[in-house]
């Protein structure tokens, strides 16, 4: 009987720590939370696109910024994407690896100015 009821309090604990956050980004997009160290940006279809790390996010009408930091890490076979990573949501383009400079001229090239960027953190708080 102690076996079953350690059984039974591992399959709960589990299925704890297995949980998900989620936030959605224009146009079907989500900010998806493996863990408190391994995050994503996912299209509609919740394909991985950017990640694990993500460091900070910004959107600007129907594009998203995503600094995902320099490190090349590698978690479950996924490649960490580097640096600063745009993605228009509207024709799910991405310019990836880009330097902050870079990604502030991709910006300043279509008269915008790239937007005040936030932890993933502070943006899956709000979609509670």
């Amino acid at each position: 009987m102690r076996l079953v009821c350690l059984l039974l309090s591992l399959l709960v604990a589990a299925g704890c720590v297995a949980r998900k956050d989620e936030a959605s980004l224009p146009n079907g997009y989500w900010v998806l939370a493996m863990g408190s160290t391994e995050m994503y940006v996912a299209d509609p279809q919740r394909e991985l696109l950017l990640g694990p790390t993500l460091v900070s996010v910004g959107v600007l009408d129907q594009v998203v910024v995503a600094f995902c930091g320099w490190e090349k890490t590698e978690r479950n076979g996924f490649a960490n994407t580097v640096g600063y990573n745009i993605l228009d949501t509207t024709s799910a383009q991405i310019v990836k690896n880009l330097s902050e400079e870079e990604a502030r001229k991709w910006f300043s090239a279509r008269g915008l100015d790239m937007p005040a960027l936030q932890s993933p953190s502070a943006i899956l708080q709000k979609s509670k």
